[in-house]
This record gives C-alpha cells, sequence and structure tokens, in this order.
C-alpha cells in the first residue's frame, strides 16, 4: 500500500469521524491527476470528498463530483450504495435548490438506465 492510499484511508476516516473539512484539506495535496484515476480506491475517494462537501453544504460541489464519477465509471457507480447514501441524506435539503434539482435527476436516471439498481435502490429504501 503505497502513500496515497494510506491518504485515502486517512480522508475516509475523517469523513466517519464527522471531520469533512481535514478530509477536504487532505484530498487538496493528493494528485490531481493520478495515473489510474479509475482504480475503486481513487473511486471511492471521490465519493468521500463529494460526502464531505455535502456535510459542509457545499451541494454544488458534491454533485459536481457525483456527476464526474458517473460519467467516467457509470457501471461501478451503480453499484455503490455510499453514492445513494449522499443523494438520500441530502435530498430532502437539494429539493429546494433549483439549480441542483437537474444533477440529481440525471444521477437519478440510473435507475432507470439499470433496473438492477433499481431494485436496489428499492430495498436500501425499504430498509435504511
Amino acid at each position: 500500500m503505497g502513500p496515497v492510499s494510506v491518504a485515502y484511508i486517512q480522508a475516509e476516516s475523517f469523513v466517519l469521524s464527522g471531520q469533512p473539512g481535514k478530509c477536504l484539506a487532505l484530498a487538496a495535496v493528493l494528485p490531481a491527476l493520478p495515473p489510474f484515476p479509475n482504480l475503486v480506491s481513487r473511486l471511492r475517494h471521490k465519493l468521500d470528498v463529494a460526502n464531505a462537501h455535502a456535510m459542509l453544504g457545499e451541494y454544488g460541489e458534491a454533485f459536481s463530483i457525483l456527476r464526474g464519477i458517473r460519467a467516467g465509471s457509470p457501471g461501478w457507480l451503480m453499484h455503490q450504495a455510499y453514492a445513494r447514501d449522499i443523494l438520500g441524506a441530502n435530498g430532502n435539503r437539494l429539493t429546494t435548490i433549483g439549480s441542483l434539482l437537474p444533477v440529481m435527476l440525471e444521477l437519478d436516471s440510473l435507475t432507470t438506465a439499470y433496473p438492477a439498481f433499481r431494485f436496489r435502490r428499492d430495498l436500501a429504501g425499504r430498509h435504511g
């Protein structure tokens, strides 16, 4: 495990411990363009960063990151409960922000494009 992987884990720990600012500060000093940007660890880190932004009320930035993940790795994103959790935890607040509604709908379109994603989302809603 290299230093960047360790930093990803540390950033995740900051989010889990309710310290989103520290996650974002750490993310800011990591390589912006890693050699393999679609590695699972990098994608997972992007979800942590999106969640940190959402925790700070920076919804536009959070959904910009989610949109970028969807553009580069839609097949991976559709299986990520964490991404749905970010949407679900902030969805009620975001529906009042008109400019973000199209982004939410775009991300939510995965439920139409991928029936398995819709099924998994429905199950998550029943138990969450």
